[in-house]
């Protein structure tokens, strides 16, 4: 009577279901030693392949998992009951005093099923390791290789309801305080930004360097379908839109989004600092470009390749399909000498010194991929291109006053208008 039956059920999930799956396999492997004569076991390839693989793994890869991934919740609970309810904690450790745990806490004893899990593997490869026979040799293997898929399967389940766990306390930190309508049109999206819906891919400290003079330290959560840039303030998470004024805008403020959508997310590496790398997205007020700097250049690249993994993903369940590259965000400039072509309307346009400026910039990966293609533009796609160029025009100028070209050591000149293209298109030359 001290917990009600949801609660019992919060720290003790499914336990029922996994008492049982291990009370049959104690069954099973009494009924292998009473069919051999001596203590001996000679072989137990078959027998291990029955438990651990075919329906025999599919139970316990499931109700292992519902139990394990409960695992954080369930010891949150009697941590946080313990501290609120003193008949709690008496009769908590009234039971614990009882021989049969082993001078374990319940706290200790809920990790045991997991722990369980890890030595299987081990047991039957030191089995292996003695079994003279090929063929049951192979099998004891085999069986070792279905435990461990199962592991793999229970800690992906675990990781997902850890991410879960975080995720609710992130979103109960979430402060939106500092939006405002003047300063970001889409503030509505950004107030209602729920965490909670989505699922964690990674998440750590990168500091946003947004001008020559400006840095921002964040905390930074990647998403399935979204990049989230927070601010730490005491116990809060701060979202709030920023803003650098352009010398290319004729000195107005261009506001930067602290949600970036990865459905229109293109990244590229920075030459000159390989802790950075820039992530472009082509939002409806334009292209933003955001310089992120990692702690080390593993965090970078382990940032760069999951943002690129899941751009590409969001990308390709999209039911509209969004007229970008048709390389993947981060492809490298592999066809430098091949100028890609866009066919506009009846026009044939050759889009010349795309790949010069990545080195000039000290960037690596191309805008536009360096392949020649061939897309069919109607009025969407033609804006869409405009921003790969405006995006394009714009980093050079952010570059350039920031410095950055200088230091790199680069001078970079956009073309003039091609004469022989009629002047209706000739904004689509660089």
């Amino acid at each position: 009577g001290i917990l009600s039956p949801s609660e019992l059920r919060k720290i003790f999930s499914n336990l029922e279901d996994i008492l049982q799956l291990h009370i049959g396999l104690n069954e099973q492997m009494k009924a292998v030693r009473k069919r051999n004569e001596t203590s001996v076991i000679d072989q137990i390839g078959e027998d291990l392949l029955i438990w651990f693989s075919g329906p025999g793994e599919d139970k316990l890869k499931h109700a292992a998992a519902t139990f394990c991934s409960n695992q954080p919740f369930a010891l949150e609970m009697i941590k946080s009951r313990q501290k609120k309810d003193s008949r709690f904690q008496t009769f908590v450790q009234d039971a614990e005093s009882n021989p049969l745990c082993r001078r374990l806490q319940l706290k200790d004893i809920i990790p045991t099923q997991m722990q369980r899990l890890t030595k299987y593997p081990l047991l039957l490869d030191n089995i292996a390791k003695y079994t003279e026979l090929p063929m049951e040799r192979e099998k004891v293997k085999k069986a070792a290789d279905h435990c461990r898929q199962i592991l793999n399967y229970v800690n992906q389940a675990v990781k997902e309801a850890e991410n879960k766990q975080r995720l609710e306390d992130y979103q109960r930190r979430l402060d939106t305080s500092n939006l405002k309508l003047s300063e970001y049109p889409n503030v509505e999206e950004l107030r209602n930004l729920d965490l909670t819906k989505r699922k964690m891919i990674h998440e750590g400290p990168l500091v946003w360097k947004v001008n020559r003079d400006k840095t921002i330290d964040l905390y930074t959560l990647l998403l399935e379908d979204i990049l989230v840039l927070l601010q730490k303030q005491d116990d809060r998470l701060v979202l709030r839109c920023h803003s650098k004024i352009l010398a290319s805008t004729a000195d107005s403020k261009h506001t930067f989004s602290p949600v970036i959508k990865l459905n229109t997310v293109l990244v590229r590496q920075v030459a000159t600092d390989n802790k950075a790398l820039f992530v472009i997205s082509m939002s409806d007020n334009g292209a933003q470009i955001y310089e992120l700097v990692a702690q080390t250049v593993s965090e970078k690249t382990v940032w760069q390749d999951l943002i690129c993994r899941m751009a590409a993903s969001v990308k390709e369940q999209s039911a509209k399909p969004i007229p970008l590259p048709q390389s993947s965000p981060c492809e490298g400039d592999n066809d430098e000498e091949t100028a890609p072509k866009l066919k506009v309307e009846h026009h044939s346009i050759s889009v010349p010194g795309l790949q010069s400026p990545d080195r000039d910039l000290g960037l690596e990966s191309p805008l536009i991929s360096s392949k020649p293609q061939s897309h069919s533009l109607g009025t969407s796609g033609k804006s869409e291109v405009d921003d790969l160029f405006v995006a394009e025009r714009q980093l050079v100028k952010e570059q350039q006053e920031d410095g950055t070209l200088q230091e790199a050591g680069a001078s970079y000149q956009t073309p003039g208008p091609d004469p022989h293209l009629p002047a209706s298109d000739e904004r689509w030359a660089l």
